[in-house]
């Protein structure tokens, strides 16, 4: 891949996590993302980087084993967790991670979501919940067997992930997933009050 398709790449990168910050599902420093280059080399944002204002400098070329191109570099803590994906998964593209508020509420006290607005339903389906108890994905295993039959998984107590073609489509996962969450969430209190 040429220069001009990697910096293209990362104007991509940049403009989604802007997106991702004005749609508040991240906030101050946390989630990450990554494009793939080619089967051994991915573009992933490079760690403690506020995803609402990167700069294409804060993306980091990596390749699969963790080697940066630019030594100095220092790429997301959950790196190993983005090369795994795109080493299980040859049609995977794009990888997003964030921690969306309400997500990450609602999945703390249930076990699964039930879309009842039927568009949500579609473009969801059921999403799987697996456990996660280290502040980094550290046994990626989980995840990756949940990624065979889900483009969209919750890591409760961390977070959600998205896999997709592009950064736009993981993005349309986790904004799905999030209002999701909010709709169920309101009509709980609006079951709970007379008005």
């Amino acid at each position: 891949m040429n220069e001009k398709n990697i910096d293209e790449l990362k104007k991509n990168i940049v403009a989604i996590g802007r997106l991702l910050w004005e749609k508040d599902l991240t906030a101050g420093l946390s989630g990450n993302l990554s494009l793939r280059l080619d089967e051994q080399s991915f573009l992933i944002t490079a760690t403690r980087t506020c995803l609402g204002l990167l700069k294409e400098d804060d993306i980091v070329r990596l390749h699969v084993t963790g080697e940066c191109e630019d030594p100095d570099s220092k790429p997301s803590t959950e790196w190993k967790l983005h090369a795994d994906v795109y080493q299980a998964f040859s049609t995977v593209q794009a990888v997003m991670h964030v921690h969306a508020l309400h997500t990450n509420a609602f999945f703390l006290r249930n076990d699964e979501l039930k879309p009842e607005i039927l568009e949500a339903r579609h473009v969801l389906g059921r999403v799987p919940v697996i456990p996660q108890q280290t502040i980094n994905v550290e046994d990626t295993a989980p995840v990756i067997e949940t990624l065979k039959n889900s483009s969209i998984v919750v890591l409760r107590r961390h977070g959600s992930l998205a896999v997709g073609s592009n950064l736009f489509e993981c993005f349309i996962l986790l904004q799905a997933l999030e209002e999701a969450v909010k709709t169920d969430i309101i009509t709980r209190v609006y079951s709970n009050r007379s008005f």
